[in-house]
């Protein structure tokens, strides 16, 4: 019977994480406008930096940060500046990248994709947030620690977003060389990168 229990939470769980990587949201949405004007191997690492970033939050769970959070709760208003300030910098710096794209190497070499990926998601509140809530509701098992099934969830979690947004980087791709002779997307494709950026640092700050 806990075996059934332990299978059923499991699924449920990886169910829940593809859903919700499929759900629009900041990260997919900048990953999608990220896939639209840079290359493959650019987005993957932007992609290896965001998970590397879920699993950084996975063990401040482990190790309680939520519990020090509580007591002082201006820890999470530190971050939430800290993260506003770095996305604000960044949609700046994907601003100037297209007005100044003659020469594409440079242009490249100015911005780390990993650290992109990885800064956006670990100064982002509101992740480690939502993993404090939602990774306790499919604890699994009596026998197994509570911290190694906080463990497992993340390299779920990891493993089913990577999945998923490693698809949303092919389709996007095919769709940037469908619609490649539109003039009128690709006056506007290189634009969403910095503006879905400023938008996500108005969420981290003010929502």
């Amino acid at each position: 019977m806990d075996l059934i229990v332990t299978d059923f939470k499991l699924v449920s769980f990886f169910i829940s994480c593809i859903a919700l990587a499929l759900s629009p949201g900041p990260d997919n949405l900048f990953l999608f406008s990220l896939s639209l004007n840079e290359k493959k191997k650019h987005c993957f690492l932007f992609l290896f930096g965001l998970i590397s970033g879920c699993l950084v939050h996975t063990f401040a769970l482990i190790i309680g940060l939520n519990l020090i959070i509580e007591k002082v709760p201006l820890v999470l208003d530190f971050i939430k500046i800290i993260g506003f300030v770095y996305l604000i910098f960044l949609s700046i710096k994907f601003l100037f990248k297209k007005i100044d794209n003659k020469d594409d190497l440079k242009n490249n070499q100015k911005i780390n994709f990993y650290k992109t990926g990885f800064l956006m998601n670990v100064l982002n509140p509101k992740v480690f947030l939502f993993f404090s809530v939602f990774f306790p509701n499919f604890i699994f098992s009596n026998e197994i620690s509570f911290n190694l099934q906080i463990l497992i969830l993340g390299l779920i979690f990891i493993i089913s977003t990577f999945v998923v947004f490693s698809i949303i980087i092919f389709m996007s791709k095919y769709i940037s060389k469908y619609l490649e002779s539109n003039y009128f997307f690709i006056s506007i494709k290189s634009y969403l990168s910095p503006i879905i950026l400023f938008l996500i640092a108005l969420l981290i700050l003010f929502v």
